[in-house]
């Protein structure tokens, strides 16, 4: 990627949340964990952490109950993993990466920024009003919003429609094989958010 020709043209910086705004997928992680707890299965045997990042929670829960044959409904699976996901960020916090506000502000006074979740609209408001970061984004895309998740195109694909971007005029900070992939195939740019959640993940297959 020419790093110089993308800063030039881009208008538009598209920001996932959990592993790069936040760092939260072992909260959400977690609280699967919970939620096994209380109906009866291992998590860890159903999905590992590393396999969890970048499914959105109704992907997660149709698999569960399909595996499980479990007698309650998907929708019923995310709400209670989302009581357990606010409730431990409403009593510990979420913890964001160094420097995030600093590049953030940075970012804000150079291009138009937007978010582009898997997550809930009510856990994507929750979260980045918990963490003070409402006031940066003129727009929100998140699980709620489309049919396909990531790693479709669609969410990546209705930010720029509702931003009236070309996506060669775009940027995408992913953190995930799914998010990676969801962005390339709506055309847009990605710079990889590297964490200690990501870091054996091979780069070298998403030609970036």
């Amino acid at each position: 990627m020419n790093t110089d020709s993308v800063q030039t043209r881009t208008e538009l910086v598209l920001f996932d949340m959990d592993g790069v705004l936040v760092l939260s997928e072992p909260l959400h992680y977690q609280s699967w964990f919970y939620l096994a707890e209380e109906i009866g299965f291992s998590m860890q045997d159903f999905m590992s952490f590393e396999e969890s990042i970048g499914i959105s929670e109704n992907d997660v829960s149709r698999q569960l109950v399909e595996t499980h044959k479990l007698d309650i409904t998907p929708e019923e699976v995310v709400k209670r993993k989302r009581y357990y996901f606010m409730k431990q960020a409403q009593e510990n916090g979420i913890q964001t990466p160094d420097g995030l506000t600093e590049f953030i502000d940075y970012c804000k006074n150079r291009y138009r920024l937007g978010l582009v979740s898997s997550s809930s609209r009510e856990s994507v408001e929750a979260v980045i009003r918990i963490c003070g970061l409402e006031k940066y984004f003129e727009l929100l895309v998140t699980g709620d919003d489309v049919q396909n998740h990531k790693p479709a195109p669609d969410p990546y694909q209705l930010a720029l429609s509702i931003a009236g971007v070309s996506a060669d005029k775009a940027v995408a900070i992913e953190d995930s094989a799914n998010g990676i992939n969801s962005a390339k195939s709506a055309g847009i740019e990605v710079l990889v958010f590297k964490t200690n959640f990501n870091d054996l993940m091979n780069y070298d297959e998403f030609n970036l």
